[in-house]
């Protein structure tokens, strides 16, 4: 057990997650599954909830020119994915 707390408080950021984060990463989730279903060839994919909770965390660390960035690079990522 200490190996795992280890492992993942060295190699891991871990953050406490709040209603606003869950709300946040539903949106993320509904929005990119919706990009994937218009892709003929992503039509069967979908983006879990725990990237989209990453992709959120994330999101909310930068700044809102670099959260800008970030949501077309995540779009970008999803249909080359």
């Amino acid at each position: 057990m200490e190996e795992v707390v280890t492992l993942v408080s060295e190699y891991f950021r871990v953050v406490e997650l709040k209603i606003i984060d869950y709300v946040e990463s539903a949106r993320i989730k509904v929005e990119s599954d919706r990009v994937l279903r218009e892709s003929p060839e992503l039509a069967s994919r979908t983006l879990s909830f725990i990237d989209s909770t990453m992709a959120s965390v994330e999101a909310q660390s930068r700044s809102l020119l670099e959260i800008r960035t970030y949501r077309t690079s995540l779009g970008e990522w999803i249909s080359r994915s």
